[in-house]
């Protein structure tokens, strides 16, 4: 008689889905931590746009500021320093990324293309934007 008075309860279909809708936010902050995998640049560096694609792997990062302050894999150095950072790397086929200020002029630039030509560095890439076209 009893189950005659009282009417069965409906389960939701949304009672389910709130586990879900919790793991999914839980991914996505996962993923939005976790895909932090770019380094950061040690100086305020605005880099000039152009339509290539990086393929080498890294060896030695060297950033150049407009200033003229130089870091090598986010240590900021001096342009005397460099080469003993260098010494014996030029042999090895070393890859030197650097990435210039696009603010950087040519008379800032060439002292330091100067002493990675000194130390026998023969393989230097300027990093780049890529455009939005």
């Amino acid at each position: 008689m009893n189950s005659l008075l009282t009417r069965p309860r409906k389960t939701s279909s949304d009672d389910n889905l709130i586990p879900l809708i919790n793991i999914v936010f839980l991914l996505l902050i996962f993923f939005m931590v976790a895909g932090q995998m770019k380094a950061p640049l040690a100086a305020d560096i605005k880099l000039p746009s152009a339509n290539t694609e990086l393929t080498a792997e890294r060896d030695i990062r060297l950033e150049l500021s407009s200033s003229g302050e130089l870091f090598a894999d986010g240590q900021a150095i001096r342009t005397e320093q460099l080469p003993a950072l260098l010494a014996g790397n030029g042999d090895n086929g070393i890859r030197v990324l650097l990435l210039a200020d696009r603010d950087t002029t040519a008379a800032t630039l060439d002292p330091l293309l100067s002493v990675l030509r000194t130390a026998g560095i023969v393989n230097i890439r300027l990093l780049t934007e890529p455009t939005g076209g």
